[in-house]
Parts: structure tokens; sequence; C-alpha cells
């Protein structure tokens, strides 16, 4: 009857030694919120050759200014903004030089619009929201709610008219163009499905 016994035992330790090991505090995912949550979130936002030695920022309450949580490594130019914890959905994204004129002249309020010498581009790999896909100075949106992104990229240009000809309405089998006819027009590249 031992013999019989022994295979089973044999099989049942096999089992056992494959079984997954409990998490460990390495594999444990950062609280939502902490420093660390906020880093790995923000750099989500985009390729990892991009976001990997880019500066991570988050932003404070809804004042606008800029909280560096981790500083840029050497001749980075981008910029991944951490999750608004404050929402429901997740909204990081990584912006290049030309695309921070964008958010600097936006934040301030200016209604000349930025200034930008070249081509500015954001990732938006998690998604995002906007409060309007037509009006750029709405900061809340009215009671439609917020208007979301699927993964996308945004692309602002120096001159408006390289937007002559894209659709100025959301659609998610091409790009468009956000905010159309202003100063803070850009174009909405989708770049997968959520």
């Amino acid at each position: 009857m031992s013999l019989r016994i022994a295979p089973i035992a044999v099989v049942l330790l096999a089992a056992c030694s494959r079984a997954e090991a409990p998490a460990t505090r390495e594999d444990a995912q950062p609280e939502r919120g902490s420093r660390e949550w906020l880093v790995q979130t923000a750099r989500s936002a985009a390729p990892e050759a991009i976001s990997a030695t880019a500066a991570v920022v988050a932003m404070r309450d809804s004042t606008m200014a800029l909280d560096t949580l981790e500083p840029a490594s050497a001749g980075s130019t981008w910029t991944c903004f951490a999750d608004d914890t404050t929402t429901q959905h997740e909204d990081p994204v990584c912006a290049d030089a030309e695309a921070m004129k964008w958010f600097a002249a936006w934040s301030t309020g200016n209604r000349q619009g930025p200034r930008l010498a070249g081509m500015g581009v954001v990732y938006a790999l998690r998604g995002g929201a906007v409060p309007s896909d037509t009006d750029p100075y709405m900061m809340r949106p009215d009671s439609g709610g917020m208007v979301m992104d699927g993964p996308s990229i945004y692309i602002a240009m120096p001159n408006t008219s390289a937007y002559q000809g894209l659709p100025t309405t959301r659609r998610s089998d091409g790009p468009w163009v956000r905010y159309a006819g202003t100063p803070y027009a850009y174009i909405v590249l989708p770049a997968g499905n959520r």
C-alpha cells in the first residue's frame, strides 16, 4: 500500500514546489497617491526610451504649480506629469520642450496662445480627459462630464495653418484637431484601444 501512495506524494510535492510564492514587498504595487506611485504612473504615459530619463512633476491641487518629483537625466528635454489623483480616470502625460511652452501659456491663461519654435509632442498612452474638445479655456466640464481620450499622441504645431484639412470633431480612426480655430489647437492622434 505504501508503494501506491509514494507516486501520489511525489506528484503533490512537485505541484507544491511549482505553486507561486507569496508576493514580496518588491512585487507589491505602490500605494495610490504615494510619491512612488506618482512617478510610476507618470513614466507609463510614454515609451520607456523617453520616460526613463524625463523629469517627473506633479501638479499641486488646482493651482497649476508644479512640484518636481524627479529631475531629468542629463540631456533629456522631456517632462512627465503624474496622474491627477483627484479624478477617477488616469491622465499622466509626457511632453517635450515645445509642448511645455504650450502648457506654460495655457496654465497662465495667456489668450495669445503659445509661441512654439517647432512641433510639440505629448504622449498620453494611458488616455486622458479634458473638459471640452472645443474650448481650451474651460476648466470644468458642463453637465455632460469630462471628455475621455483613449491612448493618444498630441501634436501642437507652431503655425495653425498646419491643421487645415484635418477633421475638427472627435474620431477614433485617425487624427483630428482639438480646439480648432483657437491659439491652443492641437492634433489628437489615437494610439490604440483602451
